[in-house]
């Protein structure tokens, strides 16, 4: 919306995403989080806040173009990614919504550091009308004060590392980690593909990197086998066990975590062993602390049902061979009568303990089109064939919004301009 009556859901291409992810799985959750807002929202002061009830009005404006347009329900909506948030602002949403009919969409503050715990505590009002607390990149430490209120507490932006075998290893050690150290119910990656040109900052940053779309070549890389340990044995609606129960350290340094399915009998365990090494994530950095292979036992409890035997899948992101893959499925585990099984658990190793035995794979789409580093020269684009409000092929926005428009001293002629 570049200004208050320009309701165009056409532009960009995160419609056309969330409505493919849609169809792929009809379970997925939908968090709209703004990275900026138009300088009518501000009455022209560089702040989004200054005017709260405009502010509002534009969240809401967005939620009901997704739904009116696109039928998509937004399950969560941020406030600013990054920046200070603003408990008038985050109070008047939160009635706006409601009025608007979208009061099952929660509320997540504020996508960045603790401050948010320390506002909402003096502020009940604030408190009540924040869902979630979304802190990006915690590293291991207390965050009693979040905890306290009795809300979902998120790292709501997390990694930002490569998409190499450390990448893999940070990842999975903060999917496991957060949950087992500090109750973190999500990890959300940024960013799940990186399409940015070499040179630019992140580049490869990313889950899968995709970065020549005039030939489509893209790389499926070790963090999506990382995560993969988690989104191929899980769906939506799955719950943790609590630290100590089925959640925790193991004895010898790393992590596990249980996940039930809350309406059946089936369960997941992930096991994760990274040394310092390779622990960490682009940022934070974290305390220091020492890891040993080991052999572990784990004791089912009666109430799980455990099956005579479960599926295990096992990746090693510091002793990878191409002999011994990523995500490869190895020979079910033995549960003993009294409900233990044991495994080794080397330095590197993220292991999955499933009931889901048939389902998860190592899959893929057929052959990947070749690599094709360079652009095809000459390039030449008349921009007429494009939808108004797009971006053309091959162009990446660095600072600032350009669409494509009718030029506007000859409306048959279409331009790129700048917004």
């Amino acid at each position: 919306m570049h200004s208050e009556d320009d309701l165009d859901y056409q532009r960009g291409y995160e419609w056309w995403l969330m409505v493919e992810a849609k169809k792929r799985n009809p379970d997925i959750k939908l968090y709209g989080l703004p990275w900026a807002f138009p300088g009518w929202v501000g009455g022209g002061t560089s702040s989004p806040f200054s005017q709260p009830n405009l502010t509002a009005t534009y969240s809401t404006l967005w939620l009901k173009g997704a739904k009116t347009v696109y039928n998509l329900d937004i399950d969560y909506i941020g406030v600013w990614n990054e920046r200070a948030s603003d408990g008038t602002y985050v109070k008047m949403l939160r009635q706006e919504l409601d009025a608007a009919g979208f009061s099952n969409t929660k509320i997540v503050a504020q996508d960045g550091g603790t401050q948010i715990c320390t506002d909402i505590s003096k502020d009940p009002a604030y408190a009540a009308a924040v869902d979630i607390i979304g802190l990006h990149y915690p590293s291991d430490g207390n965050y009693a004060l979040c905890q306290s209120f009795g809300k979902p507490v998120w790292a709501s932006e997390e990694s930002s590392s490569y998409d190499d075998l450390n990448g893999a290893a940070c990842w999975a050690r903060v999917i496991t980690s957060h949950w087992a150290i500090s109750n973190f119910t999500a990890s959300i990656m940024w960013n799940l593909v990186g399409s940015y040109f070499h040179g630019t900052d992140w580049y490869a940053s990313s889950m899968m990197t995709a970065v020549q779309p005039w030939g489509g070549y893209y790389e499926v890389n070790p963090v999506v086998w990382a995560t993969a340990h988690v989104t191929q044995f899980t769906k939506v609606g799955w719950k943790y066990l609590v630290q100590g129960s089925g959640s925790g350290q193991l004895p010898k340094g790393g992590y596990y975590v249980t996940f039930v399915d809350p309406n059946g009998s089936d369960f997941t365990i992930n096991i994760v062993k990274i040394d310092h090494l390779h622990a960490a994530c682009t940022r934070p950095s974290l305390p220091q602390f020492t890891v040993y292979d080991e052999t572990v036992t784990f004791q089912l409890a009666a109430s799980m049902k455990a099956p005579a035997t479960l599926a295990v899948w096992y990746s090693n992101f510091e002793n990878y061979t191409a002999s011994a893959p990523i995500f490869r499925r190895l020979s079910d585990i033995h549960v003993n009568a009294d409900g233990s099984f044991s495994l080794p658990v080397p330095i590197g190793a993220f292991y999955t303990i499933s009931t889901i035995a048939n389902g998860p794979q190592k899959g893929d789409l057929g052959p990947v089109p070749a690599s094709a580093p360079q652009v095809p020269l000459p390039h030449k684009d008349d921009f007429q064939s494009y939808p108004d409000s797009q971006e053309a092929k091959y162009w990446s926005d660095q600072i600032g919004a350009f669409e494509i428009h009718p030029d506007a001293a000859l409306p048959s002629n279409k331009v790129m301009k700048q917004m």
